[in-house]
């Protein structure tokens, strides 16, 4: 079953908005990333450089999952692990339940790699790059007609 760039989206900001410690969900470029009037902590997916073969799209994201550091830093060994299980949270939901999907997430050596304020002075956590297997038949049927 083929899915679409807007179905994979829908489907992380659902799944976002009922897990009980994630606050917020967006996405776009990392420039885009508006840590001031977020809410915290908060999944923000950056669509990365993929591949499609013909029959497969190897869609490449970045999933930065991030927190508020405190200017004391008293928080950041919480804000760290609370970042690192959210983001394990989500990679397992789509690791498991890849039949309810349409996709597959591709577990082999999921690269995490920890930040601390390189979005904004006082932002800490994690990203995952993710890659999810999308089937692709290279059909003009699903052009929109004009």
């Amino acid at each position: 079953m083929e899915k679409t760039f807007k179905q994979i989206i829908t489907s992380l900001s659902g799944f976002c908005s009922e897990h009980l410690q994630i606050q917020g969900f967006d996405w776009g470029n990392a420039s885009q990333l508006n840590t001031k009037d977020s809410q915290y902590p908060m999944v923000f997916l950056v669509p990365a450089v993929s591949t499609n073969d013909g029959h497969m799209y190897n869609m490449n994201f970045e999933m930065i999952v991030l927190d508020l550091l405190e200017e004391d830093l008293a928080n950041k060994l919480d804000a760290m692990n609370d970042t690192l299980l959210i983001g394990n949270d989500v990679v397992a939901n789509y690791w498991d339940n890849d039949e309810d999907y349409g996709y597959v997430l591709d577990e082999e050596g999921i690269i995490v790699s920890p930040f601390i304020g390189s979005h904004d002075a006082f932002t800490i956590g994690w990203v995952f790059d993710i890659s999810l297997q999308i089937e692709n038949r290279l059909n003009s049927c699903s052009t929109p007609k004009i």
